[in-house]
């Protein structure tokens, strides 16, 4: 299962990304590790991990978080993260720790959930604060997704300079990321209406395109 499927699957159309609305429909049910240990014998919980873990009950995907983790990126994360284990099939019935490349491959699956680059891409992003902000994820995640989208706005550059190859294809790599696209349209248009009118980026595309322009 890849990010964008599941953000489709969920019809997600906005951040940030409502990560109870995307469990619900999985039917992955998030619960604290308070709640956790009145519902389930699975014993010294906390002794799994510090801040979430996963397994299967009756047929049912559990996400238990660590309601005392500080922080509400971190808890976004963790959720995410526990998420992505389930829709990676990392989960089963028992309780296990995950080896280390599971780890990663979580990780990754959570920010590509948490963050979509295309959907950064096309709200304008230029930094890691505005990141961050509108995914309600760490400064050093939004970072590292920073690097990401540069370096993938960098091969759009360097193909619609070359013309040898089509760079759309860049961040519609597929149908399902076009269908991602059309998801949040509505979004990214009201974001850049809000972003344009509050930070000069309407002065902005004037001076690129050239073109008087009014944004109500």
């Amino acid at each position: 299962m890849t990010a964008v499927k599941a953000l489709i699957h969920a019809k997600i159309n906005a951040l940030p990304v409502d990560l109870k609305k995307l469990a619900d429909s999985f039917d992955i049910k998030l619960v604290s590790y308070k709640n956790c240990m009145e519902i389930y014998d699975l014993g010294d919980i906390y002794a799994l991990s510090p801040y979430g873990f996963s397994f299967k009950e009756n047929g049912r995907y559990i996400c238990a978080i660590n309601e005392k983790v500080c922080g509400n990126t971190r808890r976004r994360f963790t959720e995410a993260h526990e998420i992505a284990h389930v829709l990676l099939s990392h989960t089963n019935e028992s309780v296990d720790i995950p080896n280390a490349q599971c780890e990663r491959e979580a990780d990754s699956l959570a920010s590509e959930l948490l963050a979509p680059l295309s959907v950064l891409h096309f709200c304008g992003m230029s930094s890691s604060a505005e990141i961050a902000r509108l995914c309600g994820i760490s400064m050093q995640a939004a970072e590292i997704r920073l690097r990401e989208l540069c370096r993938l706005r960098r091969q759009h550059s360097e193909l619609m300079r070359s013309e040898s190859g089509n760079s759309a294809q860049i961040f519609f790599p597929d149908e399902d990321s076009r269908q991602l696209h059309t998801q949040m349209l509505d979004f990214i248009a009201e974001y850049l209406t809000r972003r344009a009118a509050h930070d000069g980026y309407a002065e902005h595309l004037k001076r690129i395109s050239g073109k008087s322009m009014t944004i109500e």
